[in-house]
């Protein structure tokens, strides 16, 4: 019980942009994990992922990293291609 109070705590006091650093590596971990299982379901991992684009994003244009842009640029792309697919819209 101690340990998750300053877990807690240590996730209130965070700035703001580790908060977006976070989300965005948990967020991609989670829809890696979910596409990996590989089940009816698996097609939300690419929803994961995209919303974990927004965020690494967020956190490049924040710190000037203008390769992470560009390369979540195009992350970005292959989530909504996977999405497409996903729900046999092509």
């Amino acid at each position: 019980m101690k340990t998750t109070k300053k877990l807690i705590a240590a996730l209130v006091g965070m700035p703001s942009i580790k908060k977006i650093e976070w989300a965005g590596a948990i967020i991609g971990l989670l829809g890696s994990a979910l596409l990996s299982m590989n089940i009816a379901t698996s097609g939300y991992g690419f929803v994961l992922f995209l919303v974990s684009n927004a965020f690494w994003i967020g956190y490049g244009i924040k710190n000037h990293a203008w390769g992470m842009v560009t390369m979540q640029a195009g992350y970005t792309m292959t989530s909504l291609n996977g999405i497409i697919h996903w729900l046999h819209v092509v």
